[in-house]
């Protein structure tokens, strides 16, 4: 028993002791959102999402289902920060019905090198390696009461270098996943506005509930 917990030990040191940095891919303009008088409710909606490695289905990181969702939680959290919307959950979730549904399929990509991981990690992380990690998405958007729905492509990706120069900086080893999905979140926002989503008063709103 004791040797196995000196040998469960000994990896969570490993694991600490390992230097990596996410970098934003910037694969879509910066954009600026203002928000709207009218706050609306987002209801969040997964359909078919798949994780590939290298571009082939089999290894991936956790459940479909659950990156799907954390995929799309990232975006309505962000769209909540900014304030663009009053609040986000699941279908079903609040007693008064939602103003929008947002559903998200697609796929993340994972693309790296066996060898070069292989490499790194047997030299302790002196040698560096990378994966990059890339986001297909189409989101829909739906008008719970014009019965309209916005359709978007959306990619970008972030890349996660691996190295024991990054040691330092480990507490920041996450500011490049969290800018993509910044820039990610804001560009999508405003691609459904241009398409005429979120572009209503509160009164218009209510008109077009009765």
């Amino acid at each position: 028993m004791e040797k196995i917990f000196n040998l469960s030990a000994g990896i969570a040191m490993l694991t600490l002791l390992t230097g990596c940095m996410s970098f934003n891919n910037s694969e879509v303009p910066l954009v600026e959102n203002k928000p709207p008088k009218f706050k609306p409710i987002v209801e969040m909606k997964l359909g078919k999402f798949i994780q590939t490695v290298n571009g082939k289905k089999g290894l991936k990181v956790g459940s479909n289902r659950s990156m799907g969702y954390n995929t799309l939680t990232n975006i309505l959290v962000h769209w909540k920060r900014k304030g663009l919307i009053k609040d986000y959950g699941t279908v079903g979730a609040f007693k008064e019905k939602a103003d929008y549904i947002l559903e998200l399929s697609g796929k993340r990509d994972e693309d790296m090198s066996f060898f070069g991981s292989f490499i790194c990690g047997f030299t302790f992380f002196i040698i560096p390696s990378s994966t990059t990690m890339k986001y297909d998405l189409h989101l829909r958007l739906i008008n719970q009461k014009t019965k309209v729905v916005y359709k978007q492509d959306v990619s970008d990706s972030f890349t996660m270098w691996m190295n024991i120069i990054f040691l330092p900086v480990l507490p920041f080893s996450t500011v490049g996943i969290y800018n993509m999905f910044t820039d990610l979140s804001m560009y999508s926002y405003s691609e459904f506005e241009k398409q005429g989503a979120f572009n209503y008063s509160s009164k218009k709103l209510i008109e077009n509930s009765k």
